[in-house]
């Protein structure tokens, strides 16, 4: 599986059958323009037409704006409504991988939901330290944040971030301890 960061709240998860993009943001809210891609599945966290841009994406997508449980090739993902916001847990590759959009509060229901989840990809911020503690995923990806956000995160947390182009991993390199791997943004500036 491999996972690229497009700078805000927007990734790329994909593996051999099927690729999942959240959160595509429009250059008009962050003047960030995301490379020409395509997608099988894009899911949105909040209720903002004008803050996402499907635009750059080569083909039509399954769009997700919402609570429900949704498979397509091979890709499950389950939205949670969050004071009117929207968390995806999706299952691919044999991982389970949390988008907390903008989100850094969970109900405790929703919490137990994501107990176990392999890869959670959040905004670093002390609330955000609280629920890695709770969920303890391996891997923690950090999203749209300033560098002494993501310092101070790393500092309380104990551990230093890896750094990297994108993530590419399979099951069995999973460790024991919670890790913090920031990806490198691929978008340019507008």
């Amino acid at each position: 599986m491999q996972i690229s960061y497009f700078g805000f709240y927007c990734f790329k998860i994909r593996e051999q059958k099927v690729s999942w993009l959240t959160d595509p943001a429009s250059p008009k809210i962050g003047g960030l323009t995301m490379p020409k891609t395509e997608a099988d599945v894009v899911t949105i966290s909040e209720s903002l037409p004008q803050a996402y841009d499907l635009s750059r994406l080569k083909n039509q997508p399954f769009v997700i704006d919402g609570p429900g449980e949704y498979e397509i090739k091979g890709l499950a993902i389950r939205g949670f409504a969050v004071n009117g916001k929207f968390v995806y847990l999706g299952q691919l590759a044999g991982f389970r991988i949390v988008h907390l959009g903008s989100l850094v509060d969970l109900e405790d229901k929703i919490l137990e939901e994501l107990d176990g989840v392999d890869i959670l990809l959040l905004k670093p911020d002390e609330k955000s330290q609280k629920m890695v503690r709770e969920i303890e995923p391996a891997i923690v990806i950090p999203m749209a944040y300033e560098e002494s956000e993501l310092a101070r995160f790393c500092k309380e947390m104990g551990v230093e971030a890896e750094i990297l182009e994108k993530l590419v991993i399979n099951r069995g390199e999973l460790g024991e301890e919670t890790k913090v791997v920031s990806l490198q943004n691929l978008c340019r500036k507008t």
